[in-house]
């Protein structure tokens, strides 16, 4: 479901997430997402393996880069999102910030 991959200065740190995102695992994404926040660096989420995502999943990336701003931690989404993310985030009316790295993609969609 997840594993978590260390940079080589273990100040940077890649969560890398597959399968289903969604409330069935929210439990599993959050306990790792809390491990990553425990330590002071930058966190990068990775879910372009991800199959499935719901409200539950968007809600915890922003909560989590809440409590990562709040403790100093840099926090971002890489650049490489599942056609599906792309559209919850669309259809949720969550703003396209910045941290989550696909403005673009968000703008390309808005012209389907």
């Amino acid at each position: 479901m997840y594993e978590i991959i260390k940079g080589e200065n273990s100040k940077s740190r890649e969560l890398l997430l597959e399968g289903n995102l969604t409330i069935r695992n929210t439990v599993s994404v959050k306990e790792a997402l809390l491990q990553l926040l425990n330590e002071p660096g930058q966190v990068i989420i990775s879910h372009e393996k991800g199959t499935e995502f719901d409200y539950s999943y968007l809600q915890l990336l922003i909560s989590a880069q809440k409590s990562a701003v709040a403790a100093g931690i840099e926090f971002e989404l890489s650049n490489r999102h599942p056609e599906s993310f792309i559209k919850l985030v669309k259809e949720s009316g969550c703003p396209s910030y910045s941290w989550m790295a696909f403005t673009d993609e968000i703008g390309a969609l808005s012209n389907e």
